[in-house]
């Protein structure tokens, strides 16, 4: 069922959207920052130069002339042992390779990051200092630390228990918790721009029947099919949540006339109506949708969830 009458900007998506997808995990090469290398065979003062240039350096690569890396320079280490006068006169002279790390971690640009911490805990407290050489296809093309790695899991451990927090672990949409926010967010957005919020509440009638008749499995499939099929007649910064059991609702956000979320609960209701094969079961399903549109049934929140109720 088309939804003709909306404007082109606010059209529903034609693709299934996952809403707040987490990224990829992050990769040696995404963690690795291009650092000029040095020539094992040039003065260690080049090397302190560049040290004394950037305070933020940690490590520099040495690179031979062919681009496969030999070794790391250690900032703390190196600048250690050039620190004192005497130590500066006796050892400015010498080649940077006398003071290189020789057995840098070296990884490809696409390890990804649980394979970094096991190779740097492998080799010790050292290597997570020193850090480690990224490359691509067996070419040096930047390095990354062990401070980097750490920071890259943290913020992905908060991604995740951020999704936990607000989405639904069966189906992936958002919860009850984020939808309270993301509800009350559109109606905020909405009275200061003088706009529509359409909700639809929705059941997935027969779920019971489901369960005792194909097993909980094949109900929990039809759940995540169900929520892919809402996706499917909604734009994609539209609001698709799982309440819980077989209830699911829509946040409509910018909606041009009262009409167009009815157009929208029917569109669904044509979508998920259609036969799915689920462990090898074909199943037909009906849903149940309530519509109540802000401003026009209601003026708050609570209000709009008793009408669409």
């Amino acid at each position: 069922m088309p939804i003709e009458s909306w404007p082109d900007t606010l059209m529903p998506s034609t693709q299934a959207v996952v809403e707040h997808a987490l990224p990829e995990d992050a990769s040696a090469g995404s963690l690795a920052a291009y650092v000029q290398p040095v020539d094992p065979d040039r003065s260690c003062d080049v090397a302190r130069d560049m040290f004394a240039r950037s305070t933020s350096l940690c490590v520099i690569p040495v690179v031979d002339t062919t681009g496969v890396p030999v070794g790391l320079l250690n900032r703390f280490r190196f600048l250690e042992r050039l620190a004192t006068r005497y130590g500066h006169a006796l050892s400015s002279f010498k080649a940077v390779r006398v003071y290189m790390e020789s057995s840098p971690l070296v990884l490809d640009e696409a390890t990804d990051i649980d394979g970094i911490g096991a190779e740097l805990v492998a080799r010790g407290t050292d290597s997570i200092f020193d850090g480690f050489v990224v490359t691509r296809q067996g070419r040096y093309v930047g390095v990354g630390t062990g401070f980097g790695l750490m920071r890259a899991l943290t913020e992905r451990r908060h991604a995740e228990l951020f999704r936990l927090a607000h989405h639904d672990i069966l189906t992936g949409l958002p919860n009850r918790h984020q939808f309270d926010r993301s509800l009350a967010n559109a109606l905020e957005n909405a009275a200061s721009g003088s706009g529509r919020v359409a909700l639809l509440f929705i059941d997935v009638d027969q779920l019971k029947q489901v369960n005792d008749t194909f097993g909980h499995r094949t109900g929990d499939l039809l759940l995540c099919a169900m929520g892919q099929r809402m996706r499917l007649n909604v734009r994609a910064d539209d609001v698709v949540a799982r309440l819980s059991g077989d209830e699911f609702a829509i946040v409509l956000s910018n909606v041009p006339d009262p009409g167009a979320a009815e157009r929208v609960a029917g569109a669904i209701l044509s979508t998920c109506a259609s036969p799915l094969q689920l462990d090898g079961q074909e199943i037909v399903v009906s849903c149940s949708i309530g519509v109540a549109v802000f401003p026009d049934d209601a003026a708050t929140a609570d209000g709009l969830v008793r009408v669409a109720d």
